[in-house]
């Protein structure tokens, strides 16, 4: 049993092997055993993916994905949340799938930028701004835009009305609209009056403005025009034609005043005791006026006229009553005629109320009315056309220069036609009107056009005058047949308006201001807004226009509107000159803005300290080595301390000094004061040693002094003589006086001299002085006689200090008891 045991476990072992070889080699026949890996993004459908062999290992890559406002931060395997860095080695013996995890980036919360546009609210132009969220915009000032005919009412801001200047908080783009009040409007009319409440002109007034009272062009007869009444006001006070109302708040109404003139008659009488046809009474005459007595034309069967009697006396026809205050009787005077004369008979005209006579006339000649009889009577707003015959109730009417036959007196009695007037108005078309005539229908009527500044219409300008469907220029003459009423009316042709636009950046955005105006406007060129600045290291250089050349115009350059237009900032390098003057010389720098500028040291100027550099020459000077943020032109002026010197003048009892400036010619004090030794006199010579030049530094000047000899008077009191020595003490001369054996001398000090001592020798011997005279033996051989005088020239030797002699001098003076004055020299 035991061998077959090990028979089988041998068995099994050889099986096994066979088995183990034939698993082997069916091994080396299989593929290769793969994985895949899987990236997410994590926040949406990506993915890549990845195939390794089973055990490679995968390294965790850089994330492939972008997610917008957000930063990866690390890989989960899907289904866990172990965090996996960046370059991890993963061994892959399965498929996997890796998740990115992101965080959200911080972002700061940046205000945002709105545009604000201010509209003039009737389309014409605008403005806009931009503001930062939540900052405050003040609103416009009221003048911002204007509107003809409105007054500004404020800012609609959403559904409120907020003042100028009153601040809005941006929170988003916003509207604001400018508000208009329209300024009412008032009817002006002028009432003709008497009656009649046609208007002679009306007008339409803007609340505030005025108006001038017309010239009265219309005729009342038989009234003087006084003025004009406010129907509101005082019916008695009357305003002058050409009164301007000022400040009309309401409608207006005036009516012409006129008064009736005061008239008189002058009664032309047959006789004394006429009535009827016998009475003239047609003869009307304004107050204080004259009336000229006619022809007679009444007639008295066989008599002839001869004169008319007024107010006692006979006068002839042609004759003028002055100053007619009452109604007055002139009655004719008659005479026989020497013929008989042919039957004739009487002819009057009469208008109902008045009656004067016509003349005569015989059956034979008949009677001619006059061509001038339609002017015999008057009534208001009529014409006589012609004459019926009264009692002929055929009605005939007879016209001026027809005649009439008949064989008895006759009366004429006057026809009427009633006047139809018309008027001619001149309107501006829009409301305002003005009466030029009233004129009867059928009239011709010759008038001048107006100027073109008659009316003016806001935003039009005059192109003419209509009359029907004619246009006719200004001053062209035109005669109108008036038929009917007549409106010459302004023609206007509308101006063009354009709208001119700035445009200039704020905080990087383009801003434009718009604003309308007329075809023709002349306007300057506005300036930088105030309340802006040019962007960041820029400058404000001019305007361009938007479509034009390269040209850049200034501001307050004045354009004439033609067309839309549009200026555009331009904008350079903001750089600006740095100069400094020293008052010679200027040194000037550009810099940019915000730059600096190294201080330069300025030249030497003889004679002066410079003392800084000055601002416009004012205010501090520069303590620093730069001029730091330079934001605009500046210029720097030197100031300079002209230097003071010493300057010493030095005299014989000591020195002055004085500080002199720069340049400046240094002036001694006069020096009045000599001064003397024992020898001489010195005298100030006003010099100085050195000589005196301008200043350039510290100097002493010396005074110069001139010297003399010092002068000694001797008066002689006696004779006697006098030997006279040269210099070797050898006797040159001798002079003696007759009458006297001695001479008697006093020696007397000048004043100021400074004598120790001293002594007189005469003829080589000393003498002293008795009482202070010397006595001193003289003898005279030699007189001088000079302008007859007795002199004598003489010589003394005399020893003080250190003074050796004196030398001759003539005298001055006559010797009888004269002084004589001796020179020493030392």
């Amino acid at each position: 049993m035991k061998n077959k045991k090990r028979l089988f476990g041998a068995l099994v072992i050889v099986i096994l092997a066979l088995t183990m070889i034939a698993t082997l080699a069916a091994c080396g026949e299989e593929e290769t055993v793969q994985y895949t890996v899987t990236l997410k993004s994590g926040f949406d459908d990506q993915v890549t993916t990845q195939t390794l062999n089973e055990g490679e290992v995968f390294t965790l890559p850089v994330n492939p994905f972008t997610r917008d406002g957000y930063t990866f931060d690390y890989w989960t395997e899907e289904g866990t949340t172990y965090p996996n860095q960046v370059g991890t080695p993963i061994p892959v013996y399965r498929n996997m799938t890796f998740v990115a995890h992101w965080t959200e980036n911080y972002v700061p919360d940046v205000p945002e930028d709105f545009t604000v546009t201010v509209k003039d609210g009737y389309g014409s132009g605008q403005i806009t701004a931009v503001v930062t969220e939540g900052e405050e915009y003040v609103l416009p000032a009221a003048d911002t835009f204007t509107r003809p005919e409105y007054t500004f009412g404020g800012w609609q801001v959403g559904d409120s009305v907020m003042e100028a200047g009153d601040s809005v908080t941006i929170t988003a783009n916003t509207e604001i609209i400018a508000v208009w009040n329209e300024i009412p409007k008032y009817n002006v009319s002028v009432l003709k009056g008497y009656g009649d409440n046609a208007p002679i002109a009306t007008y339409v007034v803007t609340s505030g403005g005025s108006y001038t009272l017309p010239e009265m062009t219309l005729d009342y007869a038989g009234h003087n025009f006084l003025g004009y009444a406010d129907l509101s006001g005082d019916l008695t006070e009357y305003l002058a034609a050409g009164t301007v109302i000022e400040n009309i708040t309401s409608n207006k109404t005036f009516v012409a005043m006129w008064e009736e003139i005061t008239y008189y008659t002058v009664y032309l009488k047959k006789t004394a005791d006429a009535t009827g046809t016998d009475v003239d009474n047609s003869n009307r005459v304004t107050e204080g006026g004259s009336f000229v007595l006619p022809e007679c034309n009444f007639v008295n069967a066989g008599y002839v006229f001869k004169a008319w009697l007024y107010d006692g006396e006979e006068v002839q026809p042609g004759f003028t009553i002055e100053n007619v205050v009452s109604d007055i009787d002139v009655i004719a005077v008659w005479e026989e005629a020497a013929e008989p004369q042919p039957e004739t008979y009487s002819v009057s005209f009469t208008d109902g109320l008045y009656t004067r006579p016509g003349g005569s006339y015989t059956e034979d000649t008949g009677y001619t009315i006059p061509l001038d009889s339609d002017k015999y009577f008057s009534k208001a707003d009529y014409k006589l056309i012609g004459w019926t015959v009264a009692g002929d109730d055929s009605g005939k009417v007879y016209k001026p220069g027809e005649t009439y036959n008949g064989n008895a007196n006759v009366v004429f009695e006057a026809v009427w036609e009633q006047i139809v007037y018309y008027t001619v108005t001149l309107s501006d078309g829009a409301g305002k009107n003005e009466t030029v005539a009233r004129e009867e229908s059928g009239t011709v009527y010759e008038y001048i056009l107006p100027a073109a500044d008659k009316f003016s219409r806001e935003g039009y300008t005059f192109a003419g005058w209509k009359i029907g469907e004619e246009t006719y220029s200004a001053g062209e003459t035109v005669n109108l047949t008036v038929d009917k009423n007549i409106t010459i009316t302004a023609v206007w042709e509308a101006i063009p308006t354009y709208t001119v636009t700035y445009y200039y950046e704020l905080n990087g955005a383009q801003i434009s201001v718009s604003s309308a105006m007329y075809s023709g406007t002349k306007y300057d060129l506005i300036d930088y807004p105030a309340d802006q600045t040019p962007p960041t290291g820029m400058r404000f250089d001019g305007w361009k226009l938007v479509r034009g050349d390269e040209t850049v115009y200034a501001p307050g350059t004045t354009i004439t509107v033609t067309e839309d237009a549009g200026y555009y900032a331009v904008y350079l390098d903001a750089v600006f000159t740095v100069e400094f003057s020293d008052g010679e010389k200027v040194q000037s720098s550009e810099v940019k803005e915000g730059g600096n500028v190294k201080i330069p040291a300025p030249d030497e100027k003889t004679g002066y300290t410079f003392l800084g550099w000055y601002l416009n020459g004012e205010g501090e000077a520069l303590k620093d080595k730069y001029v730091y943020n330079v934001t605009t032109d500046m210029r720097f002026e030197a100031k300079w301390q002209i230097n003071s010197y010493e300057i010493t003048f030095v005299y014989h009892n000591g020195s002055q000094t004085f500080n002199v400036n720069y340049g400046e010619m240094p002036a001694g004090p006069i020096d009045s004061d000599s001064y003397q030794d024992d020898d001489y006199i010195y005298t100030f010579s006003g010099t100085y040693d050195p000589e005196i030049v301008a200043v350039t530094g510290d100097c002493t000047y010396t005074a110069v002094y001139s010297k003399t000899a010092r002068l000694y008077p001797i008066t002689f009191n006696g004779g006697g003589y006098v030997n006279f020595l040269n210099t070797d003490g050898e006797v040159v001369s001798s002079a003696e006086r007759k009458n006297n054996q001695s001479y008697f001398v006093t020696i007397e000090k000048c004043v100021g001299v400074n004598i120790s001592e001293m002594k007189i020798l005469a003829n080589g011997v000393e003498i002293t002085a008795v009482d202070g005279v010397y006595e001193i033996p003289f003898v005279m051989e030699t007189e001088v006689i000079v302008d007859g005088a007795y002199f004598v020239e003489y010589e003394i030797e005399f020893a003080y200090s250190n003074v050796e002699y004196i030398i001759k001098e003539k005298p001055e003076k006559n010797i009888y008891g004269a002084t004589v004055q001796l020179l020493a020299i030392g």
